[in-house]
């Protein structure tokens, strides 16, 4: 038999493991108002193997003994990892002075999920296959969608900008751009950094003096956004997308480099 699980079939054979033994120990220890003896006990519980839930009993136990020797500092990091292993986590009942500290040490909740929305000016240079049949081009783009934990995002976008033709028998361009994106978001200092990505389809309308040359395409982009809070809500934001638009011409697959620059309003970041 293996030594790793021989142990573990004794455990099953004899009744409770070690550990869970000297834990049961160091609780009637407490009980009895022995405290060295509480003490020692604990100790061996947390040196060994212990399921979630008799490391919770002896963390708090760990908390109680702290607090009967007026070890405040002692008592906060027991509570404190009480409650990274279960935030709700609830001791019943319990002196006052170890309510007070889950009370204080005890993580607020998230927040409710809440709307985002913003508007913004573009700025669209292009590199790639079409950069030579288009201009750069400016436009708009709208967005809207939710936050959720205070972190988490998720939203819906459309966007549009104007191009001149560089090409013979191309009088101007104009992209409409339609996606969906998400992402996570956290503070940096005053401001509010966002980072994500977004897949969406996108359709162009071409002028041409000859012929009509539009066409759809598939977008896939990664977004980094800077968010300034002013207040009610809102915000000042810039925004940093490059991305790619994929399309066949001729049954071969074209690349068009995208990079929107937009700054404009923010709601609920």
């Amino acid at each position: 038999m293996s030594p790793v699980f021989a142990p573990a079939l004794l455990w099953i054979v004899l009744g409770a493991s070690p550990a869970a033994e000297a834990l049961r120990a160091a609780e009637q220890c407490y009980a009895d108002l022995e405290y060295a003896c509480a003490e020692e006990r604990l100790a061996e519980a947390l040196a060994g193997d212990l399921t979630d839930a008799e490391r919770q009993r002896a963390r708090l136990r760990d908390a109680l003994l702290a607090l009967a020797h007026r070890d405040r500092a002692r008592a906060r990091r027991a509570v404190r990892a009480l409650l990274a292993a279960d935030p709700a986590y609830d001791p019943g009942p319990a002196p006052p002075a170890l309510q007070t500290l889950i009370a204080q040490e005890r993580p607020p909740p998230a927040p409710p999920p809440s709307a985002r929305a913003g508007a913004d000016f573009v700025a669209l240079p292009l590199f790639g296959q079409d950069a030579d049949r288009w201009s750069d081009g400016l436009g708009a783009r709208a967005s809207g969608g939710v936050l959720w934990q205070g972190r988490w995002w998720a939203e819906g976008e459309v966007l549009f900008s104007d191009h001149l033709g560089q090409a013979f028998a191309v009088d101007g361009l104009q992209l409409w751009a339609l996606g969906v994106a998400a992402g996570w978001q956290a503070p940096l200092g005053p401001l509010r950094l966002a980072v994500g990505g977004g897949l969406g389809a996108a359709y162009v309308s071409v002028d041409g003096a000859v012929a009509d040359d539009s066409f759809w395409g598939a977008t896939v982009q990664a977004a980094v956004e800077i968010t300034w809070p002013v207040a009610w809500g809102l915000g000042l934001g810039a925004r940093v997308a490059p991305g790619l638009l994929l399309r066949a011409v001729d049954d071969q697959a074209a690349v068009t480099y995208l990079l929107p620059l937009t700054v404009g309003l923010r709601y609920g970041r």
